[in-house]
This record gives C-alpha cells, sequence and structure tokens, in this order.
C-alpha cells in the first residue's frame, strides 16, 4: 500500500487525530507568556549580555529592559481585515466558493498547534517579535500547501468522469481515486516547499543573536504543522463536502498562460541571458544594503542615545579622569558617575552648597534620572522620573541655601543624607560601579559606532579590571560587527541546505541549479528595493526576507518545476512549457497574491516603521518571486532543457 492510498484509508482517523490535537493546543495556548525584553536575547559572549547580568545581580531594585514596540501597536481590526482579503483573492481565483474556507481551516489549525506548542520552548516563553508576526507569517507562507492539493484534486477529478450506471457509487469511487492522485502527485511538490521553508527558517538558529533561535525554530515548526495538517485534513474535508463544493462551482480567474508558455518557449535563450545579468546586478546591490539594527523608529534614532558603563571599583580612578575628557567633548551631554557627583563632595554641607552644579549636572541626563527614582526604564528616563528627580534635587538647593553648619540644620541634613545614601546604592555596589552616559549623537548611525569604538579603546588602555557597555545603541553597536557577515552566512547555508533538498526530491541536478538562483535573485532585489533610495532595512526584514523567504518562496519555483517535469516525460520542451504554466499558474498566483496584498495592508497599518519594513520588504520579496517564475523560469527551464530527450530534466 502506497502512502498517498493509507492517507485515504485512514483520513476520518487522521482527521480526528489532528482536531483533537488542535483542543488540546487551545490549552497550550495559555501557558505561552510572552517577553518583551530583547536583553535575553543577546549571546552568552556579549560584553553587554556580561555587563546585563551584573545589574541584575548587585541592582536588584533596577530592571532592565530593552523592549520591543511591534505588538504594543497591534491593530485589532487587523486580523478580521487580513481574514476577509484573504478570502476574497481564494474566492477570485478558486474553482468553488467552499474550497478557500476548507484551505484557511486547515492552515488556522495548523497555526493552532504550532502556537500552542511554543509552550514546550525553554520555560514557555516566545519574544514579542515571534509572537507578533509568526502566526501571520505561517499563514501566508503556507497557505499554499492546502492551495497545491486542492487545485491539484480539482485536475484529479477532471480525469475520472463519472458513469452513467449507478452514477452516486461511481461518482464516490471516482472521487477516492482523484484524491489519491491528488495525494500522490502533491507529496513531492509540497513535501519540497515544506522542507525548504524549514531549511531556510532552521538556518536563523546560525545568529548570535538569539531571537534567531526561537523565531527560526517556531516557523520551522509553523511550517511542518501546516505540511501535516494539509495530508492529515484537507482530503477528509474536500470528500466530505465535495456536493457542496460543487455546487458552488465558479470559473476561476485565469492569467493568460498560453501567451506566457508561448513567450517563454521562444525566447528562452534570451530570457535566460536577461536573468544572468539580473542576478549579478543583485548580488552587486545586495552588497550594499545598509542594515538598522535598534528598535526605534526614525524619528526616535534621532532624540539621543544614553548607555551605561558598568566597570570594578578598583578602577575607579581611571574612570574619574576619563569623566572629566567626557564632559568636555561635543558627542556627550552629561557623563556622570559616582566620582564627579556625590563622590566629589566628603561632606554634606558641601554637597548642599554645590547643589546648583548637581541639578544641571543630573537634569542634563536622563538616564540617571531614571536610576535615581529607581525606575525601571535605566536607559531612556521618563517623565515621571524627571519630576520626581526634579522635586528631590530641588529640595536640595533649597537646603543649601539654609545650610551654615548648625545643628539647626539636622533634620535637613538627614533628608539630603538620605539622597546621597538612595544615589549611592543605584550608583554603587560593593564591587561594581555605574556611569551614565547622555550622548548628543543618534541612536544608530556610523557617529555613534565610531563613538564607541573610541571609547572601548581608551577603556582598554585605561582599566585594569573588567567593564561593559550597556543601552540600546551599544546593543546595535555590538551587532553591527558580526551581523553582515552572519547573514552572509546563513544566505550561503540556507541556499545550499535548499540545493540538497531539491536535489534529493527531483534526483536531478538541473532543478536546483536553476531553482535557488531564482530565489536568490528574488531576495536579494526585496533587500536593496529601497537602498537606491537611501532607505535603510530593518533587521527584522532583513532576517525575514533572507532566513525566511529565502526557503518560503522556493516553493512556488517548485509547483512549476514539478508540472514541467511531469510534462516532459510525455511531451517535446515547448508543449511541456505550455502544459505546465497552465496548470501552474493559479496554483502559483493565489498565495503570491495573497503575500503581496495582506503584507502591504499590514505595513499600512501599523504605525510602527519597523513592522511596516518588515511587511513592504516581504511584499516586494513575494512579487519579485512571482515575477521572475512567471516570465522567467519557463524560458530558464527551456533553454536549459535537451529537446533530445524524452523526459528532461
Amino acid at each position: 500500500m502506497t502512502i498517498s492510498s493509507w492517507i485515504i484509508r485512514k483520513r476520518k482517523l487522521l482527521f480526528l487525530l489532528t482536531m483533537a490535537f488542535a483542543l488540546l493546543s487551545v490549552f497550550f495556548l495559555f501557558r505561552v507568556r510572552v517577553n518583551r525584553d530583547m536583553t535575553g536575547y543577546l549571546p552568552p559572549t556579549s560584553p553587554m549580555k556580561q555587563g546585563v547580568e551584573i545589574l541584575q545581580e548587585e541592582w536588584d531594585e533596577l530592571e532592565l529592559s530593552l523592549r520591543s514596540p511591534v505588538g504594543s501597536q497591534f491593530p485589532g481590526w487587523i486580523i478580521p481585515a487580513e481574514a476577509a482579503l484573504v478570502i476574497v483573492i481564494l474566492i477570485l481565483a478558486g474553482s468553488s466558493l467552499a474550497e478557500p474556507f476548507l484551505c484557511l481551516a486547515v492552515t488556522g489549525t495548523a497555526v493552532l498547534i504550532n502556537m500552542g506548542t511554543n509552550c514546550f520552548l525553554p520555560d514557555g516563553v516566545v519574544s514579542d517579535i515571534t509572537f507578533s508576526i509568526a502566526a501571520f507569517l505561517q499563514i501566508i507562507l503556507t497557505l499554499d500547501y492546502a492551495i497545491i492539493l486542492s487545485n491539484r484534486f480539482s485536475q484529479e477529478n477532471r480525469a475520472y468522469p463519472g458513469h452513467e450506471m449507478f452514477p452516486e457509487n461511481a461518482l464516490k469511487a471516482n472521487a477516492l481515486k482523484a484524491m489519491t492522485g491528488a495525494v500522490r502527485a502533491s507529496l513531492k511538490p509540497v513535501a519540497g516547499s515544506g522542507l525548504t521553508t524549514i531549511a531556510g527558517t532552521l538556518m536563523l538558529v546560525c545568529m548570535s543573536f538569539r531571537i534567531g533561535d526561537e523565531l527560526g525554530i517556531v516557523m520551522a515548526k509553523g511550517a511542518l504543522c501546516s505540511m501535516v495538517c494539509t495530508f492529515t485534513m484537507l482530503p477528509f474535508l474536500l470528500l466530505r463536502f465535495q456536493g457542496f463544493i460543487g455546487r458552488t462551482a465558479k470559473r476561476p480567474l485565469r492569467l493568460p498562460a498560453k501567451a506566457i508558455s508561448a513567450f517563454g518557449a521562444r525566447y528562452s535563450r534570451p530570457i535566460l541571458l536577461v536573468f544572468v545579468v539580473l542576478a549579478v546586478l543583485a548580488l552587486i546591490l545586495r552588497s550594499g544594503t545598509a542594515v538598522s539594527i535598534t528598535l526605534d523608529s526614525e524619528r526616535e534614532k534621532k532624540t539621543g542615545s544614553v548607555a551605561i558603563l558598568v566597570y570594578e571599583n578598583e578602577d575607579e580612578a581611571s574612570v574619574d579622569a576619563l569623566l572629566d575628557e567626557l564632559n568636555g567633548t561635543p558627542e556627550v551631554n552629561a557623563a556622570i558617575g559616582w566620582g564627579n557627583t556625590f563622590g566629589d563632595y566628603p561632606t554634606k554641607v558641601q554637597m548642599l552648597l554645590h547643589a546648583p552644579e548637581l541639578i544641571k549636572l543630573f537634569r542634563s541626563a536622563k538616564g540617571l534620572q531614571g536610576l535615581l527614582a529607581g525606575g525601571t526604564d535605566v536607559l531612556g528616563g521618563t517623565d515621571e522620573a524627571e519630576e520626581s528627580d526634579a522635586s528631590d534635587v530641588s529640595d536640595m538647593q533649597g537646603e543649601s541655601g539654609a545650610a551654615d553648619g548648625s545643628d539647626a540644620q539636622d533634620e535637613e541634613d538627614d533628608s539630603s543624607g538620605d539622597i546621597i545614601s538612595r544615589a549611592r546604592s543605584l550608583l554603587k555596589s560593593d564591587t561594581h560601579s555605574l556611569v551614565v552616559l547622555d550622548l548628543n549623537l543618534d541612536r544608530e548611525d556610523e557617529d555613534v559606532w565610531a563613538f564607541f569604538d573610541r571609547l572601548d579603546m581608551d577603556l582598554k588602555e585605561s582599566m585594569s579590571g573588567r567593564y561593559h557597555l550597556i543601552g540600546e545603541s551599544v546593543m546595535a553597536w555590538e551587532m553591527s560587527k558580526t551581523f553582515g557577515r552572519e547573514m552572509n552566512r546563513i544566505a550561503l547555508l540556507t541556499a545550499g541546505a535548499i540545493f540538497l533538498i531539491l536535489l534529493l526530491i527531483f534526483r536531478s541536478l538541473v532543478i536546483p541549479v536553476v531553482l535557488v538562483p531564482v530565489v536568490l535573485t528574488a531576495v536579494f532585489f526585496a533587500m536593496v528595493i529601497n537602498w537606491p533610495q537611501g532607505s535603510i532595512i530593518a533587521y527584522q526584514a532583513f532576517l525575514a526576507v533572507q532566513g525566511i523567504l529565502m526557503g518560503a518562496m522556493v516553493d512556488y519555483a517548485i509547483v512549476y518545476a514539478a508540472h514541467y517535469r511531469e510534462a516532459r516525460n510525455m511531451a517535446g520542451v515547448t508543449e511541456a512549457v505550455g502544459i505546465a504554466c497552465r496548470n501552474s499558474i493559479n496554483t502559483v498566483m493565489t498565495p503570491s497574491v495573497i503575500i503581496i496584498a495582506t503584507t502591504l495592508l499590514l505595513g499600512s497599518a501599523f504605525p510602527n516603521p519597523i513592522v511596516a519594513s518588515n511587511s513592504f520588504t516581504i511584499s516586494m520579496g513575494a512579487a519579485i518571486t512571482l515575477a521572475l517564475i512567471i516570465l522567467f523560469l519557463p524560458g530558464i527551464l527551456a533553454a536549459l532543457d535537451n529537446p533530445g530527450k524524452a523526459a528532461d530534466p
């Protein structure tokens, strides 16, 4: 018994088991916790990560958090709007009004299982980025699995017309034959699509920034869930509701496949030449793409940068000299530590007499205000912290005017002593001290990178103990040193993994040699589409395009290649191009248009520019891939084919 026959024979049992696990996943989903603190995803070797751990151990009253703003601005209406848009596209492109709802039910169940099983990740925690975009990406990137099987069932059904005698029994028997054939024909393209998506997303675990681990595992798990649910649910649903599907049949919208295939077959060699030029151009442009790493909007990047230096107490003298130097540079609004504030005055009276200078220094650095307020936003400060500290320091100023060294000021001195004691506990521990740097620099640009490079060099020369820099700009500075190199390595590993998977599935060297460059070209153009205009791609969008779309977009190329290979067993090159275009164009078009339309809507709905960048880049990637597959892939395969062979590739 073949696997396709076994799936059809056990379809009811498989469907019930899948639904039972989906219900169990609802319970699992409530155990998943969402984390918005990005510091937890820094690699263990990161100096900033080590500094954060010191803060957590020695300043337990402080809660340092670099937060992602993605989920906080998620509009509630976007989910029903996206669902309605997907349904409309599926109805227009499909041959029945009922099939879109069955495909969505299958993919939606896979999403539920994937999100619920996230509770088995370490500590049952996912990042806000993963929680916000993983479900959406899974739907739009794996819906084609169900579409492939559904469209194939429609094609197989037309090959088994009903008999005049015993029409009901004949219809049922023929439907089973058609579904068996559809499953058998769909196993290779769906498995290829799923495995390449899994390979592309799992490559993200090679990143040193650990968000890649989580996002890669969740997306790979999602692709696996969608692939399994396609074969355990959809055969049962299509057969169960076949009568309703037939009663709601309609003419699908179709592109002129005949004209496209004729163009590809006639101009195959010029098409191949043009594609080679485009591929080289995409590779060159991609190398110059600028990547944004901080989690701020373009406006927020211009609001200045605040960092914290954590150092060992034995280096107090070196740090005092460094503070004097930093406070005299134009890049620094204020560099504040114990040595140039409270520690600079041996008595309370002296501190009170110099209160005006302290007030001015305190108000110039939001980071220190957050520290003195005991707030959680250590790096950025808050309005409440500013009001609280302004009040505290104003009290100090009033006390300084009344300070005459007499015993009548004991009560005020005690209050001042509380402030000094509080500041000391927040700036010094038994082994380490803090310095807050309020910079007159953008949060992410070449100037702030250069500043941290110089500061790091000065610290290495002057400090005898270990030190750590902490902050959003610091995190981006650390990542900027390795991000480009890592993403180049991930691109090569992903392309290699996809190549091997295609080689094993199709057992042909031509197929992976053609499909991998086509998808890589589309992905590279999507990453640089804004670059000539001077824009910067967000690192999350970079990950989504290179790590995820590279594995997912090859799905559509696989669909066409599978139909072309099948047609070449029976026809020549020109005819096979026509058959492949006719049988695959709707299967390729439908999920591609869904990705393009839904990501554009998502990008326009989110006020957050990071989400807009992600959505726009994914949309561009899907659009460029679709154009290359429809306009170039038929000609490329025809140009590389051997007309003398009965079946090639």
